[in-house]
């Protein structure tokens, strides 16, 4: 029997010393116990073969970054080989990818190491053991093991069994099927493709290399995705057989080019690949309006590249009628965003023409009936893929424009309800607020939000906070660029920091801000002059400088006199932020510009929103008596600017 020895590491010597001189036997091997950081398991790995540079992945959960705790990797077991069989120990490289992968990057150096020595071209090496990965949080080690069986190889011979399947779109992956491929680290597997291309014409084409033509496709190598020692694929974009439909026949050399220099060559094989015609399938919605995301499926969509060089558009011909009934002929071309080669989204953007009207889908109601092409654009070379089914008498109906307005909660929101003694019952405040803001906008295509929209690229944000940035008592300040009259804007930002408007010596933060809502009490430090003892009436038993309790959510269900209060507190802070709300978003709709340049009404109107804050007693503003049957609104002219803007369909 061949003599045995073991490979000892001076890094797992010194952690086991260091164990020993701590606190008693801090580890853990049982499955059942689990660290803080979550569950904690390592999966068994299949027997395969090992080529230098293999970047080898283990599977499992629980896994953690260094900042987070420390991880070691162990293996114990033996290696076989034609000198005999030795045991081995050894600490393994680990590189964290993420909380259910790690990576074991097996570089020359490491390769040697298991294998015990260089091997030559038909030498193997056979390692068949344990690995014990080793977790530290909290000064105590979750161990894990798995069994490890690892063939070390030099070189492997590739094999081409087939290359699948015979028709694509683009962005469809050309499988190719066989033995002795790379894998991640190892180096490059290169498809080289020769032979002849075949472009399809169709009747009526319209693209722009007319004609039917039968072309030499020089030899061209393209790099393979490696999938598994038999698999690996090749994403077929517009540098692989170009963008117009036709059909390549060729013959196909795979070559393994590795780190270590080593080239291997596989049999040439014919194939025969056919690129087929991109094709809009259906849209997902047949109501469109202006920056609205509007998702349509089908087949061969490329993405805009960092270099621009590809594209998809959706192409729009035939007419648009207005709702006045005058017809205008359409044709127009949309950039869309793909979002993999059968999905894309295009967004109607209009445009401002030399009149300083808006422009192009989306600017005005109508219907449009007519064709919707595919198009994919790779440079100057175009392709015009097979239209929507309905065409040439699909309807589309674009709509009115929708003002989508999305409340942005901060944070310090949440430490302004605490002043308020409130921060238990934020819940029911935000829906308060969002109930305010939804009635005062009612009667036009407003539709209020307070999460992040997905279904619309242009929406209004306003941040809803604690303190006013600008240390000036504010209730709410629209800090957006230039008043939008006509809302030509749809994508106005209320909040943050403007330094436009910081240069022209305004205020440069915007928002509604809640703190400054205390100085509506008579008992501030510095009381506002429309501050009024209603505010102490509703506010004083909940407000903790006031000398309050703060609510407890407890008390929405129960003690009928609490319950009451602060059902009532909900209800007038609510309209207090949302009337704010509603009075900065109708700044940013363009509403209240007067003569003069003033943003507000000149004088005192009843129950008019737009009007300036010392117009606006709290009453008015928290909707308590006469106010809550009939709250501040607009005046019949906003009334009528907002029907012009904003008309519902």
């Amino acid at each position: 029997m061949a003599p045995r020895f073991r490979l000892s590491v001076l890094s797992s010597v010194l952690f086991g010393l260091c164990l020993a001189c701590g606190e008693g036997d801090l580890r853990s091997q049982d499955p059942s116990q689990q660290p803080r950081t979550g569950t904690l398991r390592l999966d068994p790995l299949p027997a395969q073969d090992v080529l230098p540079g293999l970047r080898l992945r283990l599977s499992g959960t629980g896994f953690q970054p260094t900042a987070r705790a420390s991880s070691q990797l162990l293996f114990s077991g033996e290696r076989h080989s034609s000198a005999g069989t030795q045991a081995l120990d050894l600490v393994l490289p680990t590189e964290f990818a993420s909380e259910t992968q790690l990576v074991v990057p097996i570089d020359p150096p490491l390769f040697a190491t298991l294998a015990g020595g260089p091997l030559t071209a038909s030498d193997s090496v056979h390692i068949q053991g344990t690995l014990r990965l080793e977790l530290t949080v909290d000064r105590k080690i979750y161990a894990r093991t798995a069994p490890l069986e690892l063939s070390l190889r030099t070189q492997l011979l590739p094999v081409v069994d087939r290359v699948s399947p015979t028709a694509l779109f683009l962005g469809d992956d050309v499988v190719v099927i066989g033995s002795g491929f790379l894998l991640e680290g190892e180096g490059q597997m290169v498809l080289s493709l020769t032979g002849t291309f075949v472009r399809q014409v169709l009747p009526g084409d319209r693209s722009s290399m007319p004609g039917s033509q039968a072309l030499l496709y020089p030899r061209v190598e393209h790099t393979l995705i490696p999938v598994s020692r038999s698999e690996a694929r090749l994403p077929l974009s517009a540098r692989t057989l170009g963008i117009q439909p036709g059909t390549l026949f060729a013959q196909a050399t795979l070559e393994n080019r590795q780190i270590t220099d080593v080239k291997q060559a596989a049999k040439a094989v014919s194939v025969s690949l056919s690129l087929l015609r991109t094709q809009l399938v259906a849209l997902d919605s047949t109501v469109v309006r202006r920056g609205m995301r509007v998702s349509a499926s089908g087949a061969g969509f490329l993405p805009l590249d960092l270099t621009g060089d590809t594209a998809t558009a959706v192409h729009l011909f035939g007419t648009f009628t207005l709702k006045d009934g005058t017809v205008v002929p359409t044709d127009m071309t949309l950039i869309t965003d793909v979002q993999d080669s059968h999905r894309l989204v295009f967004v109607p953007h209009p445009t401002l023409d030399s009149m300083g009207r808006l422009t192009g889908l989306g600017s005005r109601a109508g219907r449009f009936v007519g064709t919707l092409e595919p198009e994919v654009l790779s440079g100057s070379n175009v392709q015009h893929g097979v239209p929507l089914p309905c065409s040439p008498l699909c309807v589309v109906d674009v709509g009115s424009p929708m003002q989508v307005l999305y409340l942005k909660f901060l944070a310090n929101f949440t430490e302004g309800l605490r002043r308020f003694g409130l921060r238990n019952v934020e819940p029911e405040i935000r829906e308060q607020v969002l109930k305010v803001v939804r009635r005062t906008y009612a009667d036009w295509n407003v539709d209020v939000r307070d999460s992040l929209p997905t279904d619309f690229d242009e929406y209004t944000t306003i941040e809803i906070g604690g303190p006013d940035p600008n240390n000036a008592g504010l209730f709410g300040l629209d800090n957006s660029d230039a008043l939008d009259r006509g809302n030509l804007r749809l994508n106005d930002y209320i909040g943050g920091f403007n330094a436009a408007a910081d240069r022209k010596g305004v205020y440069g933060f915007g928002g509604v801000f809640l703190d400054p809502f205390l100085s509506l009490s008579p008992r501030a430090a510095s009381p506002l002059p429309i501050a009024s003892s209603r505010f102490d009436d509703v506010f004083a038993a909940f407000v903790p400088e006031y000398g309050g309790q703060p609510a407890d959510r407890s008390e929405l269900a129960a003690g009928e006199a609490r319950r009451a209060a602060l059902l009532e507190a909900i209800r007038v802070l609510g309209a207090l932020i949302g009337g704010t709300v509603a009075h900065e978003f109708g700044h940013s709709l363009g509403m209240a510009v007067v003569p003069g340049g003033g943003s507000h009404n000149t004088i005192d109107s009843d129950r008019e929103l737009m009007d300036s804050g010392p117009y606006r007693s709290f009453e008015e503003r928290a909707e308590l008596g006469e106010y809550q049957a009939r709250p501040a609104a607009f005046s019949t002219a906003h009334r009528m600017y907002l029907d012009q803007i904003l008309a519902r369909d």
